[in-house]
């Protein structure tokens, strides 16, 4: 009977060692058939759109971007009002009759500040200027990937051309 597992007094352990390993990969070569087969053909271009559809860094940019477009808005707006409560003269060692009711001081104050000289225009301007720089990032990232997958692609194209010409020659 033929031996898949070594015995421990086996002599040739080489041999017997290796049965199993070659059956086993036999069983796996005859389940899944050969690289490439069954596999759709994809066009540069859709490779180009698939890795920008997807790429992680382009939907980093894109949130980016809406952070600046927020940022843009919030320079926009005039500023808040401010309403400030004050008290003083509370004496907390004072020894005898306080009363904080008459003898604190208290005051309400209300603020607007106004802009001069286009401040807010120039704060929406720097603004916007920080929206098209994201923008610009974003488009540099999005080319940088284009012209990595395109470059992928060729060298995969002419692997599998030598391949083929490796194969007819044989």
């Amino acid at each position: 009977h033929g031996r898949f597992f070594c015995s421990p007094g086996s002599r040739d352990r080489s041999t017997s060692m290796r049965k199993p390993h070659v059956l086993i990969g036999i069983l796996v070569a005859a389940a899944y058939p050969p690289w490439g087969l069954g596999q759709d053909s994809l066009s540069l271009q859709q490779a180009v759109e698939r890795a920008l559809a997807t790429h992680p860094l382009l939907v980093g940019s894109a949130e980016r971007i809406a952070v600046s477009q927020g940022l843009r808005r919030q320079a926009a707006l005039r500023q808040n009002p401010r309403l400030t409560l004050q008290t003083e003269n509370w004496r907390p060692y004072a020894t005898g009759d306080f009363q904080p009711s008459r003898d604190t001081d208290s005051f309400v104050y209300f603020s607007q500040l106004f802009e001069t000289a286009g401040k807010r225009e120039l704060r929406t301007d720097a603004a916007s200027e920080g929206v098209r720089l994201t923008e610009l990032e974003r488009d540099l990232v999005s080319r940088r990937i284009a012209a990595r997958v395109k470059l992928a692609f060729w060298r995969a194209a002419v692997a599998a051309k030598v391949h083929q010409l490796r194969l007819d020659n044989v």
